[in-house]
Formats: C-alpha cells, sequence, structure tokens
C-alpha cells in the first residue's frame, strides 16, 4: 500500500486549495471524493459565478467578527491567510479577479469554472492524484498508537494510507452535491464532539396565512431585524422577497443564523420599508401623498408601494382602502406609517438542509488547534472547511473559510 504524505477527504474548495499548497510542498498528495467531479459545490457558488472572498474589511479583527462565536479562534489563521492573501494565491496563478458591491471579489470571467481549473492544474501538475466516486466507509485509528489515524476505507472495501489525513467533506448543506453530513458520523466514532449542524443561510419560514398573497414581491433597501420577546437579536438591510410561506433575500438569509430553532416562540422579523426616513418624516410624506388626492386611499398608497402589497397591507389594518386618501383619519394615518416602520411577521421555522446554503455548527472549536486546524486527539488528523462549527454571512465569507483553513493545513505540514 502506497503511503502518502497527505490524504484529503472532499475535493470541495478546502480539499482542493490544501491539495494545491501541499502539491506546490512537494508532498504525495491523494484526494478522495465521493461525487463522479470535484468542486460539485465550488461551481454552483455565487450563481455560478464564484464569490471567492471579501475586502469589505480592511482590519482582520473586524473581518473575523463576521463569523460571531468563532470570531476569536479565526483571528490567527485569518492574519496568515486572508482575503489580501487569497487574492495573490489565486492572482499568481493566472486567475484576474474584480471586486463588486459590497466588497464581494469574482473572477474577472464570471466564471466558477476557472478557480476549479486553476486549484486541478495546481494539484494534476505536481504529482497530486485526484480520485474520484470514493465514498469513505471509515476512518480507522492506528492500533500501534492510538493518537494517530492508520487509513481510510472506503465503502467497496478499498483500503488508503497516509502519514496525515484531512477531513474537508462538508456540512450538510445542498446534500444534492454529496454534502450529506458523513464526517459527523466519522467525528462522533473518534471520540470528537459534534455540534448538532442546522441550516444556515436560509429563507424563513412565516406563520402568517396571508404571506401567500405576497409571494414574489420584493423590496429592495429595506431594513430587517430579528426579534425576541421584543429583543432586537440583529438588523440587515438589503433586498427581501417573499414567498408562499416564507420570506428570502440577502438580508434575511444572513439573519436565519441567528433563529434558534429550539426556541421559536416569540420569534419576529420586522420590516421597516422606509429605513432612510424617521417616523415623523414618513408621516409628512404620507400627508402630502393624501392631501387634497381625490383617489382612493388604495391607489394613493401605490405611489409607494406595489398595488399587491397594499392591498393586503390595508387588509391587515382592517383600514378601508376604497375611501378616499384625502378623508382617512390622523389615527389611520398614523397606523399605516407606523407599521411600515415595523411591519411585523412571525417566524415559524428555517428551511432545510436542501434550500441552506451552508451548515450551521459541525465539529467543537474546542477540539481543534486554530494555527493549524489540526485535532487535539489525533496528532495526524486535520479538518478544513465546512465541517468545522464556523459559518459567516452571505458575500463570500464562507468560502474564505474553506480557503484559509485548507491552505493553513498543508502550509504549516510541509512548508518547513
Amino acid at each position: 500500500m502506497k503511503i502518502y504524505d497527505l490524504l484529503i477527504i472532499g475535493a470541495g474548495p478546502a480539499g482542493l486549495i490544501a491539495g494545491a499548497r501541499a502539491s506546490e510542498l512537494g508532498a504525495s498528495v491523494l484526494i478522495l471524493e465521493k461525487n463522479a467531479q470535484a468542486g460539485t459545490k465550488l461551481l454552483m457558488t455565487g450563481g455560478g459565478r464564484c464569490n471567492l472572498t471579501n475586502l469589505n474589511f480592511l482590519d482582520i479583527r473586524d473581518f473575523a467578527s463576521n463569523y460571531q462565536s468563532a470570531a476569536n479562534f479565526l483571528l490567527s489563521p485569518l492574519s496568515r491567510f486572508g482575503p489580501k492573501e487569497l487574492c495573490s494565491f489565486f492572482g499568481e496563478g493566472g486567475l484576474k479577479l474584480k471586486e463588486e458591491a459590497k466588497g464581494r471579489v469574482f473572477p474577472e470571467n464570471n466564471k466558477a469554472r476557472s478557480v476549479l481549473d486553476l486549484l486541478l492544474k495546481k494539484i494534476e501538475s505536481k504529482g497530486g492524484e485526484i480520485l474520484l466516486k470514493a465514498e469513505v466507509e471509515k476512518i480507522t485509528i492506528s492500533p500501534v498508537d492510538l493518537k494517530k489515524i492508520d487509513q481510510v476505507e472506503l465503502k467497496d472495501g478499498r483500503l488508503f494510507g497516509a502519514k496525515n489525513f484531512l477531513i474537508a467533506s462538508g456540512g450538510k448543506a445542498y446534500p444534492l452535491t454529496g454534502s450529506s453530513g458523513d464526517a459527523y458520523s466519522w467525528l462522533r466514532k473518534l471520540g470528537h464532539k459534534v455540534i448538532e449542524p442546522q441550516p444556515g443561510l436560509t429563507p424563513i419560514k412565516i406563520s402568517e396565512d396571508f404571506i401567500k398573497d405576497l409571494e414574489a414581491l420584493s423590496f429592495s433597501d429595506v431594513k430587517i431585524t430579528l426579534k425576541n420577546n421584543k429583543k432586537n437579536l440583529s438588523s440587515e438591510s438589503g433586498d427581501i422577497i417573499f414567498g408562499a410561506d416564507n420570506i428570502s433575500g440577502t438580508a434575511v438569509l444572513n439573519l436565519s443564523r441567528l433563529v434558534d430553532l429550539k426556541n421559536l416562540k416569540n420569534n419576529l422579523l420586522e420590516i421597516d420599508f422606509s429605513p432612510n426616513i424617521n417616523l415623523e418624516e414618513l408621516n409628512q410624506k404620507l400627508q402630502n401623498i393624501f392631501h387634497g388626492a381625490n383617489k382612493t386611499l388604495s391607489n394613493s398608497l401605490t405611489e409607494i408601494l406595489p398595488p399587491r402589497f397594499v392591498k393586503v397591507f390595508l387588509r391587515n389594518l382592517q383600514i378601508n382602502s376604497e375611501q378616499k386618501a384625502n378623508s382617512v383619519s390622523r389615527q389611520e394615518k398614523e397606523l399605516i406609517s407606523k407599521n411600515l416602520k415595523h411591519f411585523q411577521l412571525k417566524v415559524s421555522g428555517l428551511y432545510g438542509f436542501d434550500k441552506a446554503m451552508v451548515s450551521r455548527g459541525g465539529l467543537s472549536l474546542k477540539e481543534v488547534d486554530a494555527k493549524n486546524f489540526k485535532s487535539k486527539l489525533f496528532n495526524n488528523l486535520y479538518f478544513a472547511g465546512e465541517v468545522l462549527d464556523i459559518d459567516g454571512p452571505t458575500g463570500g465569507y464562507n468560502l474564505q473559510i474553506a480557503w484559509t483553513s485548507g491552505y493553513l493545513v498543508a502550509d504549516d505540514l510541509f512548508c518547513k
């Protein structure tokens, strides 16, 4: 049996960059991938354009703060291989990059395939191997040294040995790409603690029946706040879109990371449809629209809101939509403006992993060395990417963690 310097489980972003860096440093590398092709999920990111990273935060501490409880853990790794280093890595490999709104970085040609091709070329040109349709059954501890992994066994019975092992097989999001959470079972059998995964960056389900009447309506530049027992948990600004029983859009996806599925009671989403003006200014704006108008209230409000939304909105407030706008009472005007600033929806849950962009939860960071992403239980076992209990917002933050962790595993092992 050939003994590789590094055996990597998973040919996703984390596994591929680890394989590329390790091969570049002269290590013998084998990547095992259960799918029929490498980089399946990578090709889907950013709508097929691959949002590589984000340059919106120049200070690493500010950048790391996007990862909530994992922020302190990530300070050192991101300072060693963060967004700037990543851009240099791909730039030196010949990939031209561009920065778009809110710091998002994409290939200049808008093709995720070019990112994958570059990584595959780096691996294969240095003798690295990728074995496809290779589904791992179990990871075996060495009978000689219980602090080391001995080999990996595939479901077809084939065995592979290595000096070092990297689990980069992803989480449970996008199961059609092969991310079925296999690693969680392996880790538990090895004695590692796994924080129970839940869907992240997913549409938020809404309780109210009227939501179906708003399906496909979208709004730009609104402010949306997640609340629990009247306490503001977090706010996001951006675009939103209503579904038949849910609400989505970038702002909502980011807030979904804070929804506690075990404690949904009293969770609300509050939408401010006019975030750039205060309540008094909105009152004046409505007064100007209604004053002297010989139109119905419903028709007047369509100057600033979609007609279908106006219909549902006024119905819920029990305000006569057919009355003349200039006859609307002061109390009704105040009710309208108040609800346009504080439109509330009850949270009933999240969509599952099939709709989620990432997994929340995973391998506990308490059992991982932040310097090199090595296991604290085994001396030759490493982790990278979504298998770790790290998740960030949309905009390239989750891919950056895959790049950072995968690169540093290889760099720490073989850059002497």
